[in-house]
């Protein structure tokens, strides 16, 4: 085997890992997860709110159970929510159908792993996502190309790395540990220069006051 084989088959390996992982921390979780609450959600969507259109067709994510979806569907025309929990995705088509929204369809998967067609939403939402993300660079690089010509990618991520915390140390030990998945520690510099590099020019972007952790919202629109 070549080096360039032996770097491949690596880096895939730590992929599949990684990805198996995840899927099994979020199929635990999907139990308990909508005990975070609907207010959570409502505020979440009042955030992106003012960059959704009526016409717009979004993709969600890191979905998780639906709830963010089906808050943000009464504001635009369709949501697409992405999860790779099986899990989760069974409770998301079930909170649908409980809530009778129609206009919100749920997928398991990555999002380099799935049917989903270039230049095909207005809009994309990751909330809570990108640190859980192995290759945030190639994960920018296809959310622009699943993005129409100028649409728009909203991210909010608790930047770990901005501001070191008791928590998130304990957070890092268990991420090394192999307890939880492995996790970014970004920092807004980090985080903002990987979302330009990958083609978006940032609209807005803010920090969110919070005493415990460094919560971090961008809106960026595709430039190629």
């Amino acid at each position: 085997m070549s080096n360039n084989e032996m770097e491949t088959f690596n880096h895939k390996n730590k992929g599949s890992r990684h990805l198996n992982h995840l899927v099994e921390f979020w199929n635990l979780m999907a139990v308990k997860y909508d005990n975070l609450g609907l207010p959570y959600y409502a505020n979440e969507v009042r955030g992106v709110s003012p960059y959704l259109k009526p016409d717009d067709v979004v993709l969600d994510l890191g979905c998780a159970t639906g709830i963010f979806s089906m808050e943000v569907a009464s504001h635009v025309k369709a949501v697409d929510g992405l999860d790779v929990s099986p899990r989760m995705i069974e409770a998301a088509k079930r909170n649908a159908e409980i809530n009778g929204v129609r206009n919100v369809f749920f997928h398991e998967g990555t999002l380099c792993e799935n049917d989903l067609i270039d230049r095909s939403f207005d809009k994309i939402l990751a909330v809570d996502v990108m640190q859980y993300i192995l290759k945030p660079d190639i994960a920018m690089n296809r959310v622009n190309a699943l993005l129409k010509p100028g649409g728009l990618f909203i991210q909010e991520t608790v930047c770990m790395g901005q501001r070191l915390t008791t928590s998130f140390e304990s957070i890092y030990k268990n991420c090394r540990k192999g307890v939880i998945p492995y996790m970014n520690f970004f920092t807004i510099k980090e985080l903002t220069a990987l979302t330009k590099e990958a083609g978006f020019e940032i609209l807005m972007h803010k920090e969110l006051p919070n005493k415990n952790n460094c919560v971090y919202i961008n809106v960026a629109r595709k430039l190629r």
